[in-house]
């Protein structure tokens, strides 16, 4: 049974999102998970809302803190801003529902949670004799897992928290 978290911190909620509400029929309206979605009887739908509520909550280090004690869900939270402004201790923001339903698009396309978030990665990096050398991990590219969180999923949390990966971080590399 889905039990909506409605921003007041409703003790035994499952999820931000109703698979059957206003808010996923418009947001996968002309979506390019559309048939996807379409092919998931109620159940199906639930369960991949559901998982992905446990999936995103699991995975990310929000920042801020929960607004209520008993909450079941790590949302709604105080101290939080997005894209400059103070949120209220009862948002539930747009875009974590878009990442929701962006992450249970991805449990319905296959079991994601089962993946390592490995990627092949940097072995050596060198500088000599002016040239740049780079070794990289070992393993075949193409057979290696992705994320357990698509990209996608990741910017659209960015400003709420960080992955235990790493996922919402950059690093620059200067040459001298």
């Amino acid at each position: 049974m889905i039990i909506v978290e409605d921003g007041s911190g409703v003790a035994n909620a499952n999820t931000y999102v109703d698979p059957a509400g206003a808010y996923a029929t418009d947001y996968v309206a002309g979506h390019r998970y559309a048939t996807l979605w379409a092919a998931l009887d109620a159940s199906g739908k639930e369960a991949v809302i559901r998982q992905a509520t446990r999936t995103l909550d699991a995975l990310v280090a929000w920042k801020g803190q929960r607004s209520k004690r008993d909450q079941a869900l790590a949302w709604p939270r105080r101290g939080m801003v997005s894209d400059g402004y103070v949120l209220t201790d009862s948002t539930i923001p747009a875009n974590l529902k878009a990442a929701l339903m962006e992450m249970a698009f991805a449990l319905a396309e296959r079991n994601r949670t089962s993946d390592t978030g490995t990627t092949q990665g940097v072995k050596k990096l060198s500088l000599g004799e002016g040239a740049l050398e780079i070794e990289l991990g070992e393993g075949d590219p193409a057979s290696e897992p992705v994320d357990m969180v698509p990209p996608f999923v990741l910017q659209l949390l960015r400003e709420f928290g960080a992955t235990s990966t790493g996922g919402f971080a950059m690093a620059k590399a200067y040459r001298q």
